[in-house]
């Protein structure tokens, strides 16, 4: 059975713009560079470390 991969880019995009945030802004909250938010959008990569950044965002 393969195994299927799960992107959260199209979810965090969302929550960029409910926050009304610019992707350079994002990824500086985020602490990672803006050429790397953006393949985090693009579902070609996520970095599950950054997941705690993001749930802080939330709060």
């Amino acid at each position: 059975m393969a195994v299927q991969k799960l992107y959260a880019g199209a979810k965090l995009r969302e929550f960029r713009g409910r926050l009304s945030l610019t992707q350079k802004t994002f990824a500086e909250k985020l602490g990672v560079s803006l050429p790397y938010l953006n393949q985090m959008e693009n579902k070609n990569l996520f970095g599950s470390n950054h997941m705690k950044s993001v749930s802080q965002l939330m709060m």
